[in-house]
């Protein structure tokens, strides 16, 4: 590969480092297929803008020489360190519970016996500090989910799961409108205690915009309870309580003779947002004669087969025209309240259960969904959050 020196217009970002000399000059550079490169700015600041799913320009500004300030206080705590786990450490004593956390802490030198996935302060830069509109609240949220057990942050706290994803092409397949980036927090222990359950709370923050012009995008955040509707083993309907009276497109899918016993997808979501997820690490098949029956594949926890993947398989949402569009020019800015299923509500005073947040800034209306029909990165169904040392089995149930 040829060296590329002098760069405005590149296709994609990535190892190869480029010094760029400013020199008034525009440079044009072409990469073929699988090529990567970096671009360097000797300047005061390096400004990038996207033209295209295959063009993008820089501009590098003269550096003016500004006099030293001091650090500004970021009101976002750094993200927690990301050493290699240390074999043999001791399990961490404690935690609190409404705190991210990985497998491993290396601050304590501990681990957990679960984890949280997907760091959401990933998403700082582009929604801001985590659950800002709810208190700051990383793990739950006021409108948990209950049982006669109790609360859902108290009786199935592992099962709390962040998905990140950031910098995606818009594409979408059969909707108006694509995601680019999106932070979600669900609710999600792939083993028999939910996949009875057919309500489970989430909150999802999504950046969207028109796939006929990826320049026109705003920003959704939303939560309230997740319906995933039936249980279904091997496409047969288990019935359960509560269930819905008829079939709808919501569905919790699970396999023993007619696919995969590990793998199982939840389609659901509320009125206004899409939540189907699925991972290849099920804790145990489910037991279409007995579903309330737990079954691990590994009982001494001693394998990989312990949800420390999860994959986003279509996160979307819908800003109908007719109800938040007052001014019909297409675009929607709304802030107020939806109940848990996701209707608007009025007379809200703070966050509850029945008062749920929904902000909307500059969001096109139409139908938006990200969509990965590959199951996820690689071929495990997703990011592995499974850190354990080799040898070593962290991770306990119900992660």
């Amino acid at each position: 590969m040829k060296q590329r020196i002098m760069v405005f217009m590149l296709v994609v970002i990535g190892v190869f480092t480029i010094p760029f000399i400013a020199s008034g000059q525009s440079p044009t550079l072409n990469l073929l297929a699988g090529e990567k490169a970096t671009i360097t700015c000797q300047g005061q600041k390096l400004v990038l803008s996207r033209e295209s799913s295959t063009k993008a320009s820089a501009s590098c500004t003269a550096n003016s020489n500004p006099s030293p300030t001091n650090t500004p206080t970021s009101s976002t705590p750094p993200p927690p360190p990301t050493a290699t786990p240390v074999a043999s450490v001791p399990l961490c004593p404690d935690h609190d519970p409404t705190k991210w956390h990985a497998l491993y802490d290396e601050a304590r030198n501990c681990h957990y016996n679960h984890e949280h996935h997907s760091d959401p302060r990933e998403g700082d830069n582009i929604f801001g500090p985590v659950a800002a509109l709810y208190g700051g609240q990383e793990i739950s949220y006021p409108w948990q989910t209950f049982s006669d057990r109790g609360l859902e942050n108290d009786v199935k706290h592992e099962g709390y799961k962040w998905v990140v994803r950031k910098n995606m092409d818009c594409s979408s397949r059969f909707t108006d409108g694509c995601l680019t980036d999106f932070r979600m927090q669900v609710h999600f222990i792939a083993s028999a205690v939910d996949a009875t359950v057919r309500y489970h709370s989430f909150w999802l923050e999504a950046r969207g915009c028109r796939e006929d012009n990826p320049e026109v995008c705003g920003i959704i955040r939303t939560g309230g309870w997740a319906d995933y509707g039936r249980l279904m083993v091997d496409n047969q309907h288990i019935p359960l309580p509560g269930d819905p009276p008829a079939p709808t497109n919501s569905n919790k899918l699970h396999y023993i003779q007619t696919g995969n016993s590990r793998f199982t997808t939840w389609y659901g979501g509320n009125r206004i947002a899409t939540t189907a997820i699925q991972t290849s690490r099920m804790w145990g098949l489910i037991n279409p004669n007995d579903p309330y029956q737990l079954h691990l594949f590994c009982p001494d926890f001693k394998c990989r087969n312990n949800n420390s993947t999860m994959q986003a398989h279509a996160i979307g949402f819908v800003i109908r025209a007719n109800e938040l569009d007052q001014d019909g020019d297409g675009l929607v800015n709304y802030e107020g309240y939806t109940n848990r299923h996701g209707e608007i509500v009025s007379g809200c005073t703070e966050v509850g259960l029945d008062c749920v947040p929904l902000q909307i800034i500059n969001m096109p209306t139409g139908l938006f969904q990200y969509r990965d029909d590959e199951h996820g990165r690689g071929n495990d169904g997703g990011i592995n959050f499974d850190t354990s040392p080799e040898g070593e089995y962290w991770i306990a149930y119900p992660n």
